[in-house]
């Protein structure tokens, strides 16, 4: 009996000692605060899980108790490390919250942290105490194998049921965190024709402002699969072109140097960034140019094709060079 009592006495101080001194150093080490401050909050319960380590230690050792006791009193330790360990990790879950909670609200905001990171902290509860109910029913010889096929169909019904709704809050958590975009911005979905200002960004669904004032809500997932175009981030300057013809007796350096010139005057061109003339193909009505310029801003590229249009053209007519365009020669015949 002393003999037991001194071996969990050794136990529960060598198990003390490991805490405050090599485990303690060994957090200290890495590079982030969070395993310390985790540390701090779960010590307690190391120590107790210390404690009744070195008294199950003694236990084991202990022959005068009878073998029912015994059993009785193995399964009140497991169901007492059972239940240690489930409120550490219930704690991890806690403390791993709040502790990303003022990155994460500093990123996507107080009202989407309140709408997307309680519904992961919740389900990691629920998790967890199935894990833990799982586990205890086994050891006490339950068949878990029914139950772990109730709640496996319950899932799959759950996630056929509401798979669109998860995809969707899925996505939006990940472009909130990642932020491909943001309020403000001007995007474009590939292999959509409609764009426009990000107005809103929800759990479920983004919704942009278009150009003709209307509001389009696309869900999160479309986004998620899609190639997206931003017009804001990082710049919102925009490179712009289009293609212009002129005769074939036109000397191309000279219409070069016009087109160049008459696109750098006009309105919304920027003028410290450069204007090509690039001759592309001779075309079945003349010689083709691709005609680039920058504007400042995305906001209403028709209005830059308008004031580039009108220079070139008034441009191209004081020179007397005439943009080609289709003809057709009709033969009518009488009989």
């Amino acid at each position: 009996m002393v003999a037991e009592l001194l071996l969990a006495l050794v136990v529960y101080l060598v198990g003390r000692w490991f805490i405050r001194r090599p485990l303690h150093g060994l957090v200290r080490r890495t590079a982030t605060e969070f395993d310390d401050r985790f540390l701090g909050t779960i010590e307690p319960q190391l120590k107790a899980f210390v404690l009744i380590s070195s008294l199950f230690t003694a236990f084991q050792r202990l022959t005068l108790f009878s073998d029912n006791l015994r059993q009785i009193l193995g399964d009140l330790f497991f169901a007492i490390f059972l239940a240690l360990g489930t409120y550490t990790a219930w704690q991890l879950i806690d403390f791993t919250s709040a502790w990303y909670r003022a990155k994460l609200v500093d990123k996507i905001g107080e009202d989407h942290y309140e709408n997307v990171v309680p519904l992961f902290k919740r389900f990691a509860y629920i998790l967890l105490v199935i894990v833990a109910i799982v586990i205890l029913l086994d050891h006490f010889g339950f068949n878990t194998g029914f139950l772990l096929v109730a709640i496996a169909l319950i899932a799959i019904v759950l996630y056929f049921g509401s798979r669109a709704t998860l995809s969707d809050t899925f996505t939006g958590f990940v472009i909130l965190l990642d932020q491909p975009f943001r309020i403000g911005d001007r995007i474009k979905l590939a292999g959509m024709e409609a764009w426009g200002d990000v107005i809103e960004i929800g759990t479920r669904a983004t919704r942009i402002l278009t150009p003709d004032n209307r509001v389009l809500v696309i869900p999160n997932s479309d986004i998620g699969n899609s190639r997206l175009f931003n017009y804001t981030y990082p710049d919102p300057s925009l490179r712009l072109e289009l293609d212009i013809g002129v005769q074939y007796d036109t000397d191309i350096t000279r219409i070069r140097q016009i087109i160049k010139e008459a696109v750098a005057g006009a309105e919304t061109v920027l003028g410290n960034k450069p204007v090509e003339a690039l001759f592309m193909e001779f075309g079945d009505r003349g010689l083709v140019y691709r005609v680039r310029w920058w504007v400042d801003t995305y906001t209403n590229p028709p209005v830059s094709y308008d004031a580039v249009n009108e220079a070139m053209y008034a441009a191209l007519g004081q020179e007397g060079i005439q943009v080609s365009f289709t003809t057709y020669n009709v033969c009518l015949l009488y009989t």
